[in-house]
């Protein structure tokens, strides 16, 4: 089995710790992609909710301490299709990455998978964290198959998260990235053997940020948020 782990090349978190969880794995053909830190030309909202961390390690150092043949590259860049077509892949895993083609997508016979930190479809596209707060839906990860479309495909797991009343915004932030790692672990551990996959195509809009009035008002909103959250949950359950 052949697979390619889409990742950044700068130090980020979930790109490092899904090179660890595939490692320890032991899989002997994996390939590497690493898209370089751009400008990004959409608007980011500004309140943070993440704990400011400093990698030390690069994924390029890690992947070639780990043997795995990596091209330094936009996902989407010609040079990275000819890599692709030259592997011939089977999976890829996104640890870091941006909107892939529909032309990158089609070089691999399985697909690629994706880890959403939200739940899908409700919860598309950018913020996903403060959407939920703000729509009051469960926080959550849905593992997919993606297509050329944001966050749709096919689900192969979607698992909800549980928000205690002592939890800050970060630690749900944090919960999120480790129930992300959780479910590439599961995946890696079965074999890619899932099974009842179910297609994501909805109504639902990709969302972009949240506006600022609404970034402004996210922690006193994720109080009343935690104190609701057990009736969130359900009502989503029974659904």
């Amino acid at each position: 089995m052949k697979i390619v782990l889409f990742v950044y090349d700068f130090p980020h978190k979930k790109s490092l710790k899904g090179m660890q969880i595939i490692k320890s794995h032991g899989f002997k053909e994996v390939f590497v992609v690493l898209s370089p830190k751009i400008e990004l030309k959409f608007r980011q909202s500004q309140t943070r909710i993440s704990v400011v961390e400093k990698e030390i390690i690069q994924p390029s150092s890690l992947a070639y301490q780990y043997g795995w043949k990596s091209l330094v590259a936009n996902h989407n860049s010609d040079e990275a299709l000819s890599f692709y077509r030259q592997i011939k892949p089977n999976y890829g895993i996104i640890l870091g990455a941006r909107i892939l083609s529909k032309s990158v997508i089609d070089s691999f016979s399985e697909g690629i998978i994706n880890f959403h930190p939200g739940v899908l479809p409700e919860n598309r596209g950018l913020d996903n964290l403060k959407w939920a707060i703000y729509n009051k839906i469960p926080q959550g990860v849905t593992t997919h198959f993606i297509d050329e479309n944001i966050d749709v495909g096919e689900q192969i797991y979607k698992e909800l998260l549980e928000v205690n009343n002592e939890d800050t915004i970060f630690d749900v932030n944090s919960k999120l990235l480790d129930l992300q790692l959780i479910h590439l672990n599961k995946l890696i551990s079965e074999n890619f053997n899932f099974k009842n996959t179910k297609s994501l195509k909805s109504d639902y809009k990709s969302q972009k940020a949240v506006s600022d009035k609404i970034d402004k008002k996210i922690f006193s909103l994720f109080k009343k948020y935690k104190q609701e959250y057990f009736e969130i949950q359900n009502k989503y359950k029974e659904l």
